[in-house]
């Protein structure tokens, strides 16, 4: 429940994405509005996984293709991984989804914490999520490079040692413009927030700011990359 609707244009259209329960099982629907929200499409199912889907994100490529991500979980609500699909530009006929590769016996994205999707003006897909490792919860990136057919390696984007064994909730905040690439993220361990940045190309993050102050304690930050 704490993974809100996500909206976003594509060329005339206005795309909604969100989780429902209406089939005793929570999926990913999408509906679009082609007048500017004034009326919308029918319900349109987009999740194609067996049992429970959420935490959703979707951006809308410069080529106008659309990009999808939503976690997927087994029938006892363990975590089973996060699955990747996109739509053609000019279609909202969306491919089977794929796995993204970064679930496995030793590690698994933290399974109640938003993730984040950004496409570089390239075409590249950066994915940022809360890594699980042993209960050291960091932030970490996936990437699938323009034209490949699966993401890379996640590259590790913090480095607090952030130790939680309970869920924490709140996932990172991405956002690229040009050859930048920011982050804003909570350490729960601290009870802290901290943003950074590297230049795209070489994606090494080691300029971590915290934004704690001593009057609060800073959670689901949501960053934006200007100049």
């Amino acid at each position: 429940s704490q993974s809100g609707p996500k909206i976003k244009v594509s060329g005339n259209e206005l795309l909604i994405f969100y989780m429902d329960h209406r089939s005793g099982l929570t999926n990913i629907y999408m509906n679009y509005s082609l007048d500017n929200g004034l009326t919308w499409s029918e319900d349109i199912l987009i999740s194609d996984q067996s049992y429970l889907q959420a935490y959703t994100d979707f951006e809308v490529a410069p080529d106008g293709t659309i990009h999808l991500v939503y976690y997927s979980y087994n029938q006892n609500y363990s975590f089973n991984s996060v699955r990747y699909s996109m739509a053609q530009s000019g279609s909202l006929d969306f491919s089977p989804s794929i796995a993204v590769g970064i679930t496995s016996d030793s590690q698994e994205p933290c399974d109640c914490c938003q993730p984040d999707l950004e496409i570089s003006e390239n075409g590249d897909i950066y994915l940022a999520y809360r890594n699980n490792i042993d209960n050291i919860r960091d932030t970490y990136i996936a990437i699938k490079p323009n034209g490949s057919n699966g993401f890379n390696q996640p590259i590790q984007a913090s480095f607090h040692n952030d130790y939680n064994d309970h869920c924490p909730s709140s996932g990172p905040s991405m956002e690229i413009d040009n050859n930048m690439i920011a982050l804003s993220y909570r350490v729960s361990d601290a009870a802290t927030s901290y943003v950074d940045y590297s230049d795209i190309s070489i994606l090494s993050f080691n300029n971590a700011v915290s934004i704690n102050t001593p009057e609060a304690s800073p959670n689901f930050s949501d960053i934006i990359l200007y100049e």
